[in-house]
């Protein structure tokens, strides 16, 4: 891996934040936020890769240490999206000054 490779991967400021998101998320919906994290991965994360031993490709959730910064804001502004539209619970940009309650 170059130096060129690392610096397009999400940085550990965009996992704080993608973390932050799924907490919130998952406060609305009152369910546990590991469970949260792990269904907004399947359905934002997912990728094919190919298996030589089945000879076809596999569905899989992606790492987010394989996810570029680009990528990542893709994500971030689909789970936003989705969040709204499905639950009605909006997530904050990044620089909000908004007040929390996560406990």
């Amino acid at each position: 891996m170059t130096e060129k490779d690392i610096a397009k991967k999400r940085t550990n400021q965009q996992n704080r934040y993608w973390r932050l998101l799924i907490r919130i998320l998952a406060k609305h919906l009152n369910i546990d936020p590991e469970l949260c994290h792990k269904l907004m991965a399947y359905k934002f994360m997912r990728a094919k890769r190919w298996n030589p031993i089945l000879k076809d490709y596999e569905e899989y959730v992606r790492s987010s240490t394989e996810i570029s910064i680009e990528e990542f804001s893709e994500i971030k502004e689909a789970l936003q999206a989705y969040s709204m539209q499905m639950y009605g619970c909006y997530l904050p940009d990044p620089l909000e000054n908004i007040k929390l309650d996560l406990e």
